[in-house]
């Protein structure tokens, strides 16, 4: 994990207006010192490079380029809620379809685009189709490309 940090912070070193937003959830098999360690990687890789915890209506690239701010982390576990440069997870909310189907995604997406005007939080947008096993294994006859697109 530290070398794709330190690869991330050395791209952002060269290039000091780009920004990044990491996103971290979905821990298997992490105990609390593993979480301790990965919070205090971050900020040791990253420092001030970091954006502390905010509104989301102030933090622009302007705000970011101001403050030299280069990083948002998302951290979706509560030891990092006493962090000032961990944002919450609920400040970045990843609707998912969960769907084979194209219609049922296309619907889902005018739904989410529609309610993500709420304020508080950034928001992204997961244009996938998701496939299921039956889905997979009859992508071995017909082409999983060709079985999702039609």
């Amino acid at each position: 994990v530290r070398d794709g940090l330190l690869e991330i912070n050395s791209f952002l070193s060269r290039h000091k207006k780009e920004v990044v937003f990491l996103d971290f959830n979905h821990y298997y098999a992490m105990e609390e010192d593993h979480h301790m360690y990965l919070l205090s990687m971050l900020q040791d890789v990253f420092g001030s490079k970091l954006c502390n915890n905010c509104m989301v209506e102030n933090v622009t690239l302007e705000y970011l380029w101001e403050k030299k701010y280069q990083v948002i982390v998302f951290y979706h576990h509560p030891l990092a809620e006493d962090i000032p440069v961990m944002w919450p997870g609920s400040k970045i909310p990843a609707p998912w379809a969960n769907t084979t189907e194209p219609n049922k995604l296309i619907q889902f997406l005018e739904t989410t685009l529609k309610e993500r005007a709420k304020k508080g939080s950034f928001h992204v947008t997961q244009a996938i189709l998701t496939p299921r096993v039956n889905t997979v294994a009859l992508g071995f006859f017909w082409g999983l490309r060709n079985y999702l697109v039609e």
